[in-house]
């Protein structure tokens, strides 16, 4: 009954302040509803769900509780002060809006193709043989499926060629943008190709959330460049197919990778099966409900850090061969193991850590570790600031560079070491690879 309570309670406050946010901008996108839609459905169905924590084999009251009331002040704060600035950005920048298909026509001319082709397939190839080369040196896909547990470890010393798959995500929406403004069907070819590949490299390590990016990145840009994206439009036909087959891809891969890879073809019917059955991870994939849990019920009884752990920002572009006491720069790391019981300080070098796993924190749990409740409203107040100022530039400035690094924000940032660097690469690699470009890829800035 408790566990109704909490869901309901979350639900209220999520698709509450979600709608409230919509009926403001008229923009599913927009901060505040794309922010607790999401929230919605990485909390409520694993809530729903949870016989007991995935890390101790408990669900205690007072944990459930105590998750409830800082998770829905964590809601309720970032929602006052995203509000707030929606109101007045809505009535100052209304105009500025992107009614992309319509722009995009209007302002066609302003768009230079002639540095598109090279270009784009530039980037896209850079970021294809960074992904080949790193199945090459790890010992090939039939070996790192057979090791998918420790893709970590298999990963370890390559995150910056790593990083550069974001080149290949970057391409396909800048030929998805070609498309859509020339509405060439040469264009919709090779964006289809391109996305099927980036698709399957991006799949390749057994990793879904770069999958997940990827799809999500691709709707901003539908969203800001073609048409803006109504609630109603999400019960068409054509998207709800498209729901149902990437949510069947999210849920088989484990399956895929954990069976004999011939099976798919002598019964795919049974797959398609076994797969609705698990439909439920894929909320499980997204959800933090069972680590924050462990964090609020850790940082109860412990000292708080005081936001010690964000001096290991410090340490992140040193290469650990110059410095071996470099602490990890996950700092889930030190979640998962106080979660198992090793006692573990911020800045623990990493060649002393006793478990080298991680459980990541979200921004509301790191907040919390740090400085209490306190934190958990302060990182209201950050997130909704970081993420209506990218909002903001993008309303202002309709490029496909701000589009993507919105798209970003939104989707990955958060106030852990691991997800600001995690946000930091990519849009440094966005900005590096676009915005700098002499050649812009603008259409229509700011016209009022």
């Amino acid at each position: 009954m408790l566990k109704i309570v909490s869901c309901l309670i979350l639900t209220i406050l999520t698709i509450g302040f979600m709608y409230v946010g919509y009926k403001q901008s008229k923009d599913f996108f927009s901060p505040v509803s794309f922010y607790n839609f999401f929230t919605f459905l990485s909390i409520v169905p694993r809530l729903l769900i949870m016989d007991a924590n995935v890390y101790n084999g408990q669900l205690a009251d007072e944990t459930l509780i105590r998750y409830t009331f800082f998770t829905s002040i964590g809601i309720i704060s970032i929602n006052f002060f995203f509000l707030i600035n929606e109101k007045k950005l809505s009535k100052t920048y209304i105009t500025n809006y992107v009614n992309s298909q319509i722009d995009a026509l209007k302002f066609k001319e302003k768009l230079c193709f002639t540095q598109s082709n090279i270009y784009i397939f530039t980037l896209f190839f850079i970021g294809v043989f960074s992904k080949i080369y790193l199945l090459i040196t790890s010992g090939g896909l039939s070996f790192i499926w057979a090791n998918i547990n420790q893709r970590t470890v298999l990963l370890s010393g390559n995150n910056y060629i790593n990083s550069l798959e974001i080149l290949m995500i970057i391409a396909s929406s800048l030929m998805f943008e070609k498309y859509i403004v020339s509405n060439r069907g040469q264009y919709r070819i090779i964006f289809l190709l391109m996305t099927f590949i980036t698709s399957l490299l991006l799949l390749s390590f057994g990793g879904r959330s770069s999958f997940v990016k990827f799809f999500l990145l691709l709707f901003f840009v539908y969203n800001y460049r073609y048409k803006l994206v109504r609630l109603h439009d999400f019960m068409k036909i054509k998207h709800v197919i498209l729901y149902v087959i990437l949510i069947l891809v999210i849920v088989m891969l484990p399956m895929v990778r954990n069976s004999d890879f011939s099976s798919i073809y002598l019964s795919p019917v049974l797959w398609i099966s076994e797969a609705w059955k698990n439909i439920f991870k894929v909320f499980d994939a997204i959800s933090a409900v069972d680590r924050d849990m462990m964090t609020y019920d850790l940082f109860n009884e412990r000292a708080f850090w005081y936001g010690e752990i964000y001096l290991g920002l410090f340490y992140a572009a040193i290469p650990r061969s110059m410095y071996p006491d470099k602490p990890p720069v996950d700092d889930g790391v030190y979640l998962a193991n106080l979660i198992r019981g090793f006692e573990i300080e911020p800045l623990t070098p990493y060649n002393e850590v006793i478990l080298h796993s991680s459980s990541p924190f979200s921004s509301f749990g790191i907040m919390y570790a740090n400085f209490g409740i306190i934190g958990i409203l302060l990182c209201g107040f950050i997130l909704q600031r970081c993420y209506f100022a990218m909002y903001k530039r993008m309303v202002l400035n309709k490029n496909i560079a701000n589009m993507l690094m919105y798209g970003y924000i939104m989707i990955a940032f958060g106030l852990s070491i691991h997800s600001i660097l995690s946000f930091a690469v990519p849009c440094f690699l966005i900005w590096l690879t676009i915005a700098t470009k002499k050649v812009k890829f603008v259409i229509g800035k700011g016209h009022k």
